[in-house]
């Protein structure tokens, strides 16, 4: 299956940087209980094992992340990190090293019955940042409280959408 397939790929990710020793199955979502009012949630992409085994946190990408969505991709391995390291169910693990996986396809080869795309695939590492995620998570849960929608956020394209419609709104 996919994930023998990803097993045997154990040496490519380590030609690329990441200090991988084995693969584990990802096979429930990780899930965290934050201050007893807020659940986080999600399914890493790639986890593995260091030799020291501390847990590899990988996300895997098709396309170089730009400065617009690494925001978004840091985020998004702080809550599985958060999650791994503080989870709802289950034994605490320590997330050693995280980042991103990106494959970048140039091209594809095959015919109408089997297809394969040929690029190239790099590393991104992403450091730990809790403080940034905290201060998500406050944010959030703030404007989920308030009755009112918050401002825009710079990355938020939701929040840039509300901005808009708003802005055509007329009071009665």
């Amino acid at each position: 299956d996919g994930f023998d397939k990803l097993r045997r790929g154990v040496e490519r990710l380590r030609d690329i940087g990441i200090p991988i020793r084995e693969l584990l199955k990802v096979d429930r979502v990780c899930s965290a209980n934050l201050d007893g009012n807020i659940v986080i949630a999600g399914k890493p992409d790639i986890l593995g094992l260091t030799d020291d085994d501390e847990i590899v946190l990988l996300d895997a990408k098709t396309s170089k992340p730009s400065d617009k969505t690494l925001w978004r991709n840091q985020q998004q391995l702080e809550a599985y990190r958060t999650a791994i390291e503080n989870p709802k169910i289950g034994d605490a693990r320590q997330v050693g090293f995280m980042g991103l996986v990106v494959f970048e396809p140039r091209t594809a080869k095959g015919n109408s019955e089997s297809m394969a795309l040929v690029g190239a695939l790099s590393f991104m590492r992403m450091e730990p940042d809790r403080s940034a995620f905290e201060r998500l998570i406050e944010r959030t849960a703030d404007g989920l409280r308030s009755p009112q929608m918050p401002e825009a956020g710079r990355f938020c394209e939701a929040c840039a959408w509300y901005a808009q419609v708003r802005a055509y709104e007329v009071e009665p």
